[in-house]
């Protein structure tokens, strides 16, 4: 049960960056399935990607309210920092493939997007991403 917190949480702060909006948005997901889970706290694969696909559809809905100023400065966090400057579309759908390693057409009903434009949005999103890391790798360069 802890790691199925903890997971959906982390999806969350992945797309909001900002831990207590994290906590909120993971907490409605959860309470969204809580009727789903058996008696025997067995969290399946179903109710994990269920709760994901929750947060991922509140955080759609709210993106403007969620945004946030974040000061990173520890290096730890450059690729944080570097998936938060996508569009809220884009991270939802780097977070899912990328971190998660679900597929792509699980999101075609929170998105409205059909696969092919989930494929080029996710390409376009990593190239961002990676962008962003040698624009940081060169400015704190000596």
């Amino acid at each position: 049960m802890d790691e199925y917190f903890k997971k959906i949480y982390t999806i969350a702060f992945r797309l909001t960056g900002d831990k207590k909006t994290a906590c909120k948005l993971s907490a409605h997901a959860i309470l969204e399935v809580s009727g789903e889970i058996d008696i025997n706290s067995e969290i399946s694969e179903g109710i994990i990607k269920s709760s994901a696909l929750g947060v991922c559809a509140l955080f759609l809905k709210s993106h403007n309210e969620l945004c946030s100023e974040n000061d990173f400065t520890d290096r730890s966090l450059e690729i944080q920092d570097a998936v938060l400057g996508l569009e809220p579309e884009s991270r939802i759908i780097i977070v899912w493939k990328d971190l998660l390693g679900y597929q792509l057409s699980d999101l075609i009903q929170v998105t409205s997007k059909s696969i092919k434009e989930l494929t080029g949005e996710l390409s376009q999103a990593r190239m961002q991403v990676k962008k962003s890391l040698e624009v940081n790798m060169l400015q704190s360069s000596p």
